[in-house]
């Protein structure tokens, strides 16, 4: 059954005039009188907001997905609510289930659940609380990147079509189709650091203070932004470096140097004595240094993201049988780094190359570290696009310098992003609207059909609150009001580094109930993981198989 069987647009016309019609005024708000628009640029800054609004509004009508990481976090809200100490999971004492753990959620910030979860005190869904954070945090991102492109000098037009080339991209949109949580919020958050830092530079001491302010709060938003504090760190010796050779610039650069040292040093006390220590590690090594020779690949992702490629390298094998487009593809990743640094080669020197090599450094240096000892992280385009975001300017100022084919360039890699992006967006809201279904929690949820959600809600039984559930992906746990929960991602090893589940629970609780999808289920033997139980399947659809244990 599709999701719009459980759509309720009533509701929607009720919530509309107070919290869409208020997203859409401040996009407008925002976009006309902080971006300083000139009557030149108007139409460009007009099919952004219409972009904007064509996204939000489509969501209105078919929800967001909840993502893995944020479903996960969801979990710790919900216990939030019941009782449980801050940023904790309620879940079964593994050596006996008939108690309960508290456990510190480390792998994410709370930023994602914590922001949507208060939201939704105002009497609106998770789902409605979820969309307006995307609309806002995407338009607080796109007004970041402004006022970077501005610091670094960019051209007007320039910074015009490359906020444009954002919006119309991949990993802007998907934003709207999945609730991405850190990874959206953190979009909004971390361009005004690069911000404050370029408009304080060489103002130690509101460096250090107003830096470390957006730090933290980037950091609330998500973890993964502490490499780029470093990154800036990396920017001011770069510049410090650069100026050598006057020494009035040589000592001004210095102290910017020492305000973002000192910066990182009180950000990494409080990050990590204050969060990090009270939990799991989410960036630990599963061995020692092993070289992973696709890792190269990382390194034309600045580039190389405007195209897709890694998107269509998985893609096109689905629909063309071709035995050499393996070799293709590498030799299209080779040549993008090629072209990629020899752009930045070309490109004069400037603030704008500065900041691009000073952040290339460090997230290159940190991520192929992390890809080749076998830290639980993926080799993701979503994890540099900040490279492509600072990249994308030294492209248009290459593109400028041949202006008889300037205008053909721009105007075909605009329509190539934007026509990849946005039929990519219509296509999987329309595969959403049609196999997805709608939960309690208001978000559009895969794999589980209307059956399997009712039968969930007909056992989430409010007079066994020790009724304990086990779920693969964890995402579905939302919809869980009562009970314990036992969460585990699609990587049963991932999972028990970061203590959410353990191999075996012993002791006995009431019945549990274990929500498994069908192509990850031979990693959960549930009759050994829990083996004081009898289990049998209770609820089998072509994607999902539910036990019940006793």
């Amino acid at each position: 059954m599709g999701c719009c069987s459980t759509f309720q647009f009533r509701d929607i016309v009720q919530i509309l005039p107070n919290q869409y019609y208020l997203c859409a005024f401040i996009m407008a708000t925002l976009l006309q009188r902080s971006m300083s628009i000139s009557p030149l640029f108007t139409k460009s800054y007009l099919f952004l907001f219409v972009l904007l609004l064509l996204l939000a509004l489509s969501s209105v009508y078919v929800p967001q997905v909840l993502g893995e990481d944020p479903g996960t976090a969801l979990a710790a809200w919900q216990s939030m609510l019941k009782g449980s100490p801050f940023n904790t999971i309620t879940t079964p004492d593994h050596q006996d289930l008939s108690r309960s753990n508290y456990l510190f959620l480390t792998w994410w910030t709370p930023g994602h659940y914590l922001l949507p979860g208060y939201l939704s005190q105002m009497g609106i869904s998770l789902a409605t609380a979820s969309l307006i954070l995307t609309v806002l945090f995407s338009v607080l991102g796109l007004l970041g990147w402004y006022k970077v492109y501005q610091q670094l000098e960019v051209g007007a037009k320039w910074i015009a079509f490359c906020l444009i080339m954002i919006a119309s991209s991949r990993l802007f949109t998907i934003n709207f189709i999945n609730y991405t949580g850190g990874e959206l919020l953190i979009f909004g958050g971390q361009p005004w650091s690069i911000y404050v830092f370029l408009r304080w530079r060489h103002k130690p001491l509101l460096l250090f203070i107003n830096l470390l302010l957006i730090s933290l709060f980037c950091f609330f938003l998500k973890s993964s932004y502490t490499i780029g504090l470093a990154a800036i760190g990396g920017c001011a010796g770069l510049f410090f470096l650069q100026n050598w050779r006057n020494v009035e610039n040589r000592k001004r650069d210095f102290m910017s140097v020492i305000a973002v040292f000192c910066c990182c040093i009180v950000y990494f006390a409080v990050t990590k004595w204050g969060f990090l220590k009270l939990g799991a590690d989410p960036t630990s090594s599963q061995g020692g240094f092993s070289l992973n020779l696709n890792s190269y690949e990382l390194l034309n992702y600045p580039l190389l993201q405007w195209f897709n490629i890694v998107d269509l390298h998985q893609l096109l094998p689905r629909y063309i049988n071709w035995d050499n487009l393996v070799v293709l593809y590498h030799f299209v990743s080779i040549l993008g780094i090629l072209s990629l640094w020899y752009i930045v080669w070309k490109a004069p020197q400037s603030h704008l190359k500065t900041i691009f090599l000073g952040f290339s450094l460090i997230y290159f240096i940190i991520f192929l570290y992390f890809f080749n000892t076998g830290a639980d992280i993926s080799l993701e385009y979503r994890h540099l696009k900040i490279l492509a975001y600072l990249f994308l300017p030294l492209l248009c100022q290459y593109i400028a310098k041949f202006p008889n084919i300037a205008k053909i360039v721009v105007v075909v890699f605009w329509v190539a992003n934007t026509i990849y992006g946005l039929s990519v967006y219509f296509l999987k809201k329309r595969e959403v609207h049609q196999d997805y279904v709608v939960g309690k929690s208001g978000y559009a949820l895969r794999h589980l059909n209307q059956s399997d959600l009712d039968f969930i809600h007909a056992k989430d039984d409010p007079k066994h609150p020790e009724q304990i559930w086990f779920f693969l992906p964890a995402s579905l746990n939302v919809e869980v009001e009562n009970g314990r929960k036992i969460l585990s991602g699609f990587s049963f090893q991932s999972s028990k580094m970061g203590n959410f589940v353990h191999d075996t629970y012993g002791s006995k609780s009431e019945k549990i109930y274990c929500v498994l999808h069908r192509l990850s289920s031979h990693h959960f033997n549930v009759k050994s993981m829990f083996p004081k139980y009898r289990f049998k399947i209770v609820k089998s659809s072509p994607e999902m198989l539910i036990y019940e244990g006793q």
